[in-house]
Parts: structure tokens; sequence; C-alpha cells
């Protein structure tokens, strides 16, 4: 909007009487127009606001496409939830209703803010049964001395690995305090914690993230500490060091004392890190369910012997009287439980505690496998030789920083970090076993597997596991498309059936009519491909988004399939992609996929 459509809307306000101009309109470097109103709050009331409150506004060239930004002025009020503390910038409870007419966009969002304030003097903010919210550990980090060496940002983020299981080994620990070492994680973008002792040297159990989460070779250690509430002040945590002290007294734990073990440990990337721990429930005014912990990192120069003395005997006073009044450095802690990065999607939690194994990681394996461990499948080993190569990316799940690498240890590097429970594995081995029983750690994953995904494109594997399938009582999975990928079949074994009987049984059908698709459409003549000069191995033409169709829908039906009880009988599914009429007017479309056979075998 132009500066004097916006004039025009704050003089029809004032009019109104919706609020007072404190200040006049100001145009800011990116074109956005800001000006300051004062909202009367009637006092005394409960959330302490004054008579009158200083909001400054900003209004951007796209409203009413986007909503105007309204930041409380005074730092002192920044208390409250659902407000940054950063910037003061206020979170509003808005229906995000956008109206083509200015007037009624503004009266809306003067309305909206009005609730908020309303809301923030009448303690009503949070209330009961609402999502509990944590109080924003935002603020400015103390500045450099331009004479200080520099040295790198410390890792501030900390991911956790918290849940109301875990919550029973800190519930009685309130005022207590320890040792913590951290894990990096494998893609190094956070500390993890993986080991914690009480005061007395002992182990607290704690669910330590799996090898495949983390970087083998780093180790930090800090030291942890659990209060009984991270609020301070109405819902803003500890600020400084000195009202930190005051939490920690509330809860018997001599802060100083904790930070002078703290900073006689060494420090890592010239930091020393402190976890700040407190009870939280799920729920306003609910009860306490988990654990949530805060990170401090704490700048070794702020602390070092020249600052503090030489002497590392009595450095609770002097640690007291240099920091105390010092602003906290509070990091950044996310929660990465299974129970919460799975909370958008995961498969069934029986088939995810299946021992599975994928052989053959192309086009098909590669998504399979994907599915899988985004899905938080808990143990995944995977099997396949061949490097991957450029022109595999089209309909390969993997990106260029993996090429020329082995196709399964590829995945297993775009795999690591993804998930703190979950463990990969990858062995560049071929199956059958020339030389797999050589190695122990490869020979293992398949024998102790529950589930074998064959999706090797190769008889002689397929053959080799369906019949070691049934010596060992695993499930076979057999997985494969057509030319142009219109079709995927899957056989699965029964506990009494090999998969070979069950494929070779659904072949027969195919070819004797019984099943609705025709044979010449299941097995179309399609001349192979050849993607290099001379002697070259062929593949077949499809689409990577014709086949990533099919094998959404087949781990859609699987997961399901295998999670329930094993029957006696294999089955075999044949998936076929539909050729929607795109004409208009026309019919209600068809399912993008179809389940065109669903048969059990015995």
């Amino acid at each position: 909007m132009t500066p004097q459509q916006v004039q025009a809307l704050l003089d029809r306000s004032v009019s109104e009487g919706l609020f007072t101009i404190a200040s006049g309109l100001e145009e800011g470097e990116k074109g956005q127009l800001t000006f300051r109103l004062i909202i009367s709050v009637p006092t005394p009331n409960l959330g302490d606001l004054p008579p009158e409150v200083l909001v400054k506004v900003t209004i951007d060239d796209q409203f009413t496409w986007t909503f105007p930004g309204f930041a409380l002025e005074d730092a002192s009020l920044w208390r409250y939830p659902h407000l940054d503390r950063s910037n003061g910038k206020l979170c509003l409870r808005s229906s995000r209703v956008f109206l083509d007419e200015p007037w009624a966009m503004w009266k809306q969002a003067i309305a909206e803010l009005k609730e908020w304030l309303e809301d923030a003097a009448n303690g009503r903010l949070l209330e009961a049964n609402q999502p509990w919210e944590l109080p924003d550990f935002r603020h400015p980090l103390p500045k450099r001395s331009p004479r200080t060496k520099k040295i790198p940002p410390p890792p501030k983020l900390v991911w956790t690995v918290e849940s109301p299981l875990t919550f029973k080994s800190w519930k009685e620990r309130v005022g207590q305090h320890g040792v913590v070492d951290f894990g990096r994680h494998s893609h190094h973008k956070a500390i993890v914690p993986i080991q914690f002792t009480d005061g007395t040297g002992n182990s607290i159990d704690y669910p330590s993230p799996s090898s495949s989460f983390l970087d083998p070779g780093l180790r930090v250690r800090g030291v942890w500490l659990i209060l009984d509430t991270l609020i301070y002040s109405h819902h803003r945590p500890p600020a400084t060091f000195a009202e930190l002290e005051h939490s920690c007294s509330r809860s018997g734990i001599p802060l100083w004392e904790v930070l002078a073990d703290l900073i006689r440990r060494p420090p890592s990337f010239g930091y020393h890190y402190l976890l700040v721990g407190a009870p939280i429930p799920h729920l306003h005014s609910g009860e306490n369910q988990e654990i949530h912990w805060q990170p401090i990192a704490l700048p070794h120069r702020m602390v070092k012997a020249r600052k503090l003395g030489a002497s590392k005997t009595n450095l609770a006073p002097r640690i007291e009287a240099h920091i105390g009044s010092a602003l906290i450095p509070w990091g950044v802690s996310e929660n990465v439980s299974p129970t919460r990065i799975l909370a958008r999607g995961a498969l069934d939690k029986d088939f995810n505690a299946k021992r599975v194994c994928i052989v053959g990681c192309g086009a098909i394996g590669s998504l399979i496998a994907e599915h899988l461990v985004r899905g938080g499948l808990l143990h995944l080993a995977m099997y396949d030789p061949q490097v991957l190569d450029l022109d595999n990316l089209c309909r390969h799940a993997l990106a260029p920083a993996e090429v020329r690498m082995s196709k399964a240890r590829g995945l297993e590097t775009h795999f690591r970090g993804m998930d703190p429970s979950g463990t990969v594995r990858s062995f560049p081995l071929t199956v059958p076993p020339a030389r797999i029983t050589e190695n122990e750690e490869a020979w293992y994953e398949l024998e102790h597997s529950d589930v074998i995904f064959d999706c090797s494109a190769d008889d002689a594997a397929f053959q080799w596991l369906s019949a070691f399938g049934r010596k060992h009582g695993k499930r076979i999975v057999h997985l494969f498309v057509n030319g142009h990928a219109k079709v995927l079949t899957v056989c699965v074994s029964g506990r009494n059936t090999s998969c070979l009987t069950v494929a070779t049984k659904l072949f027969q059908d195919v070819a004797l009519g019984i099943c609705p698709i025709s044979l010449a459409e299941y097995n179309p003549e399609v001349p192979e491909v050849s993607v290099g000069a001379g002697c070259w191995h062929p593949t077949f033409p499809a689409l990577g988004t014709h086949i990533q169709m099919l094998v959404s829908s087949a781990v859609h039906l699987l997961q399901s399939l295998i999670a329930a009880p094993w029957k006696c009988g294999g089955t075999a599914i044949i998936l076929r992609r539909t050729e929607p009429d795109l004409t208009f007017p026309a019919a209600l479309p068809s399912p993008l996929v179809e389940v065109n056979w669903r048969q059990s075998y015995r």
C-alpha cells in the first residue's frame, strides 16, 4: 500500500476511536511503513500491563495479502507467552482470513491486537488444556571485544531424546546436578547428549542415540542441573546468571559451585556447556510429563584464568562477582525423540519394530529404503555392490554427492543422522553370497532379519533368497516393475509358502488370463535402453515419477501386511498405474495407482 492509503486508514481509525497515534508514518529501507500507536488497558490487571501500551506497527507493500506486524516497544514487557523476546513482536491468534477490502482487514488486525493485550492483562494467553508453551530464551549474546581473539561460534543447538518414558529417570531429580557427555551429530548439525551421570558418578538411564545418528569421533563433556521450572517471571526465563542463581537456590542447587566444576573442565570449541533442565507438561495446567533441556554455551573467554585469577580453588565467589550480572548465552534445544519427529507421519509401529534387509539398492530399493527410514524403521541393512553413476539419478533416491559411491554405502550416508533411534547399515556385497558368509556382520544381518526385500531384479538372487527365507523362517518380499513402470508386482512369502512359489503361481494366473490384466500389458515388449556406447548393461525405460508412485503405494500396503500375524500362505499383489481421462467434461477420475490383483497362494 502507498503511504497515502495507510495514512487514510490511520485517520479513520483515530476518528472511530480505535487507538491513539503516538508517532507518524516512517518509511523503511525495504519499503515497509512503520508507526506507533497507543492502546489503553484497564488497570490494575493480573498481567501487570501499564494503563497505556506503546505498540510499533509495521505494514509492508503487500498488505492486504500479508498481516501487519505488531511489537511492544517497552522491552520490560517482553515477558509474556506468544511473544518474540528478541524484538517484542506479538504472535497473534489470527484467523489469517485475508480480506480484499483494506479497511475490513485493518479492523480485523486491530481487533486481534486488542484481544492479545486483553488476554495478557487477564492472564489468559495460556489457558488450561491448551498446548504448553516454552518460554522464549532468545536475547543478544555479549558482544566480542575487537581485541579479543576470534573463536568459532559454538554448536549451540542441542538435540535431546526425551519423552514420558524417559521422564521416569528424571522425575525425582529436581534439585540435582551431574555430568553429561555429548556426541556430535553425524552431519555436525548439533551436539547430542549420550550419557548422564549423577553427582556420585552413577550412570542415569537415558536412551543413547544410535551409532547412525552420531559422529563416532567427537565427544564433549558438560554439566547438567534440573530446576523446578524454567520460568523466572511471568513467562520469561532467567535472563542473567544472578536470576538463574535465584532459580537454582529455590531448587537447592549451588549454581556458582556447579559453574566452578564446569569451568575446571577443558572447554570444547572454546565453550563450556551447561544443560539446564526442568519438568514440563504437554498441556497448560496439566501434569508434568517430560523433561526439557535448555543449553548454555558459556564462552571460555568470559571465565578464563586471567579474569578470575590463576587459582582454581575457591572459584565460586569469583565467578559470582564476575558474571553474576551478565546475560546468559542461552543456546537452542530441540527434542528429537521419535514421538516428536515422527509425529507428522510414521509407519505402523509393529512394522517399524522389524529388522529389515534390502537386497538391491537401485531405483526401487532406494525408494523403499527412503520410505522406511523416514517412516521410523528401527533397523535397516542394505546390500548392493554396484556403484552409483550420474545417469542413475533420474530415478534414484540419492543425489550427486553420492555419485561413485556404492549404492548401499551412498544410501547409508544419505540416511545417517535422520532418526536418533534408527540404525542403518550397508554392505557393498552381492547376493547370492559368493563371499557374503566371510563378512560376519553382513551375514549376521541376514540371519537375524525379520523381513528381506528383494529389489535386485536378478533371478539367481531371488531364487537364493526365497530358499534362504524358507529355510530360516524369514519373510521375503519380491518387487519388480515392467517396462515403462506400468505395473509393480509384489510377492510376499507365507510361513509355509516360499516367495518363489507365490511368484510362479501368479505368473501362471496372468498367463491363463485369470488376472484382470492381460499378459501383453503385464509383460510388454519394450526395447531396452543403453545409456553408454560400447559394451554396456542395458536398462529398462521408465519415468522416476512412475516408479515413485508405484513404490509409495506398495509401502503403504506392505506395512500393514507385514505388521499383521504371518499366515501360512503367501500373497501376490499387482499394482497398476492408470491413465486418467484429462478431457473436460469427464467422469470422476480414477486413482492414479490401483490394486489390479491381490491373491493368496499356498
